[in-house]
């Protein structure tokens, strides 16, 4: 499989590793707030869509059982439908996020490549180092 061959399944697949990097890295009451407080704020900007009312409905009355498993699953029906509308931005480091956008499929991360790389980024930007991570597109160690 190439990147040319499938890009549908490229971009499902991409999709799915962030969703699972979040659940793994980011706590639900967090995943709640930021996902919520984007709803709003895209609501007063004059945008809105009725699965918008789905997310919110999950977020505000699911179990964090039930979020982490509509992030995290790869089933088809509604839940691929919220996938779609991806109310969680902004939820990762947004070099992972580049990272994971710049690999072909045969080549994407696990987890645990994401969080080292997050780990190694997070001490460059301690160092203040921060572009040199994504200047040198640091290999996973």
């Amino acid at each position: 499989m190439d990147q040319e061959q499938h890009p549908q399944e490229l971009v499902h697949l991409r999709s799915l590793l962030i969703r699972r990097y979040i659940s793994r890295t980011v706590s639900v009451s967090r995943i709640r707030q930021k996902s919520l407080s984007n709803i709003v704020r895209w609501r007063s900007q004059g945008s809105d869509f009725k699965i918008w009312d789905e997310w919110v409905k999950l977020l505000m009355g699911g179990s964090d059982q039930l979020v982490i498993d509509v992030l995290t699953n790869d089933v088809m029906g509604r839940q691929r439908e919220l996938h779609r509308a991806p109310v969680y931005v902004g939820l990762i480091n947004p070099q992972i996020r580049q990272y994971i956008f710049s690999r072909p499929l045969t080549d994407l991360p696990t987890l645990e490549d994401l969080k080292r790389f997050d780990e190694i980024q997070q001490k460059f930007l301690q160092l203040g180092q921060s572009k040199l991570v994504c200047q040198m597109h640091l290999p996973l160690p």
